[in-house]
């Protein structure tokens, strides 16, 4: 009895059961062709959009970074112009009376004997050639305090000077005086001159 009431029913209803069969397909073959393919495409855009967010917050990361290197590098071009202008000694000239003269009244100022002076250019120039060196090398002789009194004098100098060798040394009675060579160097701007 249940599928002669079914056969009736699809005989008599028949186009209200072909439209409804009609438009689920139409609908499943409207969501194949057309939304699914959207709904793709709106995913892989939304992967796009925030690929590129992040692409953009790494490019401003790098800009500010490379902003940032800029600025220190004309800070420290600025410092290092500053650093040749104010503190270096111009020219040879300046450089001897730093080292050689400057050198000489510090010793007779703490009561120390030069016995012996030496004045080396160095035969280099910077990458520029706008900076050498010149080196003096003494030998002093004095009593210990004299000596640390000259030692903190040099160093505390403003000049510009590097102390690169120091060599304290007593004989063997120990009442004899110190001795002390020292090496000190100092870099100017090279104006050609010799």
């Amino acid at each position: 009895m249940n599928a002669t009431i079914l056969q009736r029913v699809l005989a008599e209803k028949r186009v209200i059961i072909g439209a409804v069969v009609m438009l689920v397909c139409g609908t499943v073959a409207l969501w194949g062709v057309v939304v699914y393919p959207l709904t793709q495409q709106v995913a892989t855009a939304q992967l796009r959009a925030h690929s590129a967010t992040l692409n953009l917050a790494s490019a401003e990361a790098e800009y500010r970074a490379a902003e940032g290197l800029r600025d220190d590098k004309t800070r420290l071009e600025q410092q290092l112009a500053k650093f040749y202008d104010d503190v270096l000694p111009v020219g040879l000239a300046a450089a001897r009376s730093v080292t050689y003269a400057r050198l000489s009244d510090l010793a007779n100022e703490h009561r120390l004997v030069m016995e012996r002076r030496n004045v080396t250019l160095a035969d280099e120039f910077d990458d520029d050639g706008r900076l050498a060196s010149l080196e003096t090398t003494m030998v002093l002789s004095g009593d210990w305090v004299s000596i640390r009194r000259f030692m903190h004098a040099l160093e505390s100098s403003t000049e510009f000077m590097v102390i690169e060798r120091i060599v304290l040394s007593q004989s063997e009675s120990l009442d004899a005086a110190l001795g002390l060579v020292l090496s000190v160097a100092t870099y100017y701007r090279n104006l050609g001159e010799t």
